[in-house]
């Protein structure tokens, strides 16, 4: 925990947030990414650099052959959820029968 207290040190992001996750596989094992997503979310609220995990509103995790162990990539998603909504392909009208 201290390597993401010490490379984000004096960073939160506020409000909402996307989460990327790039993850190394240590092994053959099966492993399941969702377990992964809930113990990096759970550390970055106990590390203060993000509010509270339920404000992430984007999560793209996956398996890569090479690079860091593990790689986390926080994007500040700002107090409009439109600019979200046009990427994933939802529409306005949409958003609003939800």
């Amino acid at each position: 925990m201290w390597q993401i207290a010490g490379q984000a040190k004096g960073k939160k992001v506020e409000g909402p947030y996307k989460l990327t996750i790039l993850a190394v596989r240590p092994d053959k094992r099966k492993r399941d990414l969702g377990n992964l997503e809930k113990a990096i979310s759970d550390i970055l609220v106990s590390q203060g650099l993000v509010e509270d995990d339920c404000l992430c509103e984007w999560i793209v995790a996956r398996w890569v052959d090479k690079g860091p162990e593990c790689q986390i990539i926080i994007e500040s998603l700002g107090d409009t959820h439109d600019d979200a909504d046009e990427r994933s392909g939802v529409s306005e009208s949409e958003n609003k029968r939800t």
